[in-house]
């Protein structure tokens, strides 16, 4: 497996614990084809399992299969990470929710992903080129990766009146480590919120922006759920990472009052306490 797939299969997913009865013949088939090296078969197995997860709204099996599919792609393409990134745009439009959010999740680490591994293209490269091909991601430059990895956390934390309502042990075969958290992070859409926090939280685009930019600089931060909750959060810098961490914190914390977790919100304000502590600059 390349590089990008082994690493967010490691850090994301867990595909190969997968094993739902109505599905183990077709799996069987696309390891088989596997096993004797044949690929594009198995490709093309892996899309009907697709078409028919999708239509069942079998979201664990969607999922396996993009993931076989972005698998057995890069074995047969040299490029895959702009291989990868087409080809879960195109999956996305497709999938039901919350599979659609849970593919929003994963392409923005993907685009991520693809600056790091050439990010010294882009430290060579300007907005103002004029070469630059909106449809070709070799030619953006970074504030355009950037507005398409913050696009894609936002969306998927979308539709939340479906992933808030979705446990996560419901997506116990392909999140990995799930059991550990799940106490205080108990549905689907804290999984996500929180992927979308982690990355927020460590890392910056290194855009210039605007004079006045966002900035940690009030103690009620610090302040309990309710009062940090009213804090009036906003920014002009649409590319300050802290503001969309801040942000993420906002949103979970108002879900779980409105919940009534106290266990969740415990463990919700540990962690806004930590990572305001470590970037306040009052």
């Amino acid at each position: 497996i390349k590089y990008f797939i082994s690493i967010i299969t490691i850090c994301f997913l867990s595909i190969h614990s997968i094993g739902q009865k109505d599905y183990k013949t077709e799996w069987s088939k696309v390891d088989s084809l596997e096993k004797k090296g044949l690929y594009r078969t198995a490709l093309k197995e892996v899309d009907l399992i697709f078409d028919k997860a999708t239509k069942s709204e079998s979201h664990n099996q969607v999922i396996k299969s993009v993931f076989y599919e972005l698998k057995y792609n890069s074995y047969l393409e040299e490029d895959d990470y702009i291989l990868g990134i087409y080809r879960l745009e195109e999956l996305i439009k497709k999938s039901p929710s919350p599979s659609k959010e849970i593919l929003h999740s994963l392409t923005a680490e993907i685009y991520w992903g693809y600056y790091n591994a050439n990010s010294w293209k882009f430290a060579q490269r300007t907005s103002l080129e004029s070469d630059m091909k909106l449809d070709d991601v070799r030619t953006w430059d970074l504030k355009r990766i950037a507005k398409k990895v913050i696009y894609h956390y936002k969306k998927s934390l979308d539709n939340s009146d479906v992933s808030k309502n979705q446990g996560v042990d419901n997506f116990k075969e392909i999140i990995f480590g799930y059991d550990s958290t799940k106490e205080f992070r108990p549905t689907l859409f804290d999984f996500l919120a929180h992927r979308a926090i982690t990355f927020f939280g460590n890392n910056s685009f290194n855009v210039p922006g605007p004079a006045q930019t966002y900035t940690i600089n009030n103690r009620d931060y610090f302040s309990n759920n309710s009062t940090f909750l009213n804090l009036d959060i906003s920014t002009n810098d649409s590319l300050n990472t802290k503001y969309y961490a801040s942000m993420g914190f906002k949103i979970l914390t108002d879900f779980h009052l409105r919940k009534k977790n106290k266990s969740a919100l415990l463990m919700l304000e540990l962690d806004r306490i930590k990572y305001v502590h470590l970037n306040s600059t009052d």
